[in-house]
């Protein structure tokens, strides 16, 4: 009695070792063998990408309303430029970070294709929403300890203070000392996140997205830049912030065009996700 509904679950190709009289009394129930077989072959696609990202033919959003397809290939250390409406920004941050699946085509995240390694893939890619201004009253050393604490609960208390002084101590180098603005010195545990310049502001949140140390940070900064009055780039205040491997992706509604995003080492490429010429998407 037991035997038959044991060998049902291994029906189909899982089954060749059956005797035919076994088999031919079984339903064809090889639903979880396609499966299967897709994951194998989405997860040797993925892993024999040279990219940090890949998406082939990816139609993002939901089978209602979708978008794309969309053809990429972002590289590890890369700093991307990605403009577009702020849904079409998010549904990108969240099918990339797999919390959203693509309606269609094929991607892989560092190595992991989507959706079928989602998990892995949420585990590679950090968020940060430094366009959201509302305070929650934390101080940077609260903010990074507590995305460390998740991030890495096995820390003990000495290695989190350690991490969280070397967090600070990169903070303040790719911020450099300002003669102007808010930011006038350096910041410390104790500083009030609400009490940075908006430059200031989103480095610090940035840092914490990094204390996941993803291989993709995503960073949607809202409508724009903003407007620091000692002068940073806060584009290459974040590639100096960012360790040289990890792919750095910048959205906001629009750049100006007058000011040259990133003069840095890093790759440079741009993402337009509302253009309608889908062959200049990338450059």
């Amino acid at each position: 009695m037991t035997l038959v509904p044991a060998a049902m679950a291994l029906a189909g190709d899982a089954a060749w070792w059956l005797p035919r009289w076994l088999s031919r009394i079984l339903p064809n129930v090889d639903i979880e063998g396609e499966g299967l077989r897709r994951h194998l072959a989405d997860k040797e696609w993925a892993i024999s990408q040279p990219h940090a990202i890949t998406a082939e033919g990816a139609v993002f959003g939901l089978p209602e309303s979708p978008f794309g397809p969309l053809d990429l290939t972002i590289d590890a250390g890369a700093v991307v430029v990605l403009t577009g409406s702020a849904t079409h920004r998010r549904v990108v941050a969240a099918t990339l970070a797999g919390r959203l699946d693509p309606v269609f085509g094929r991607l892989q995240v560092m190595g992991f294709p989507v959706p079928s390694e989602r998990s892995r893939a949420l585990c590679a890619v950090a968020l940060a929403d430094v366009g959201d201004s509302r305070d929650n009253g934390l101080t940077v050393g609260e903010l990074l300890a507590e995305r460390l604490d998740l991030a890495h609960p096995w820390y003990r208390a000495a290695s989190r203070r350690s991490l969280l002084a070397g967090w600070i101590a990169r903070l303040n180098s790719a911020l450099g000392t300002p003669s102007s603005g808010r930011d006038a010195g350096p910041i410390v545990a104790g500083t009030t996140v609400s009490s940075l310049s908006a430059l200031g502001r989103a480095a610090v949140l940035v840092t914490a997205a990094l204390t996941e140390t993803p291989g993709v940070v995503i960073v949607d900064l809202g409508e724009g830049l903003p407007v620091d009055p000692a002068g940073r780039d806060l584009v290459q205040v974040l590639a100096i912030l960012a360790p040289a491997s990890t792919a750095l992706i910048v959205g906001a509604a629009s750049f100006p065009e007058a000011i040259a995003v990133y003069r840095g080492a890093r790759p440079l490429q741009t993402l337009e996700l509302d253009s309608r010429d889908r062959k200049a998407l990338q450059r």
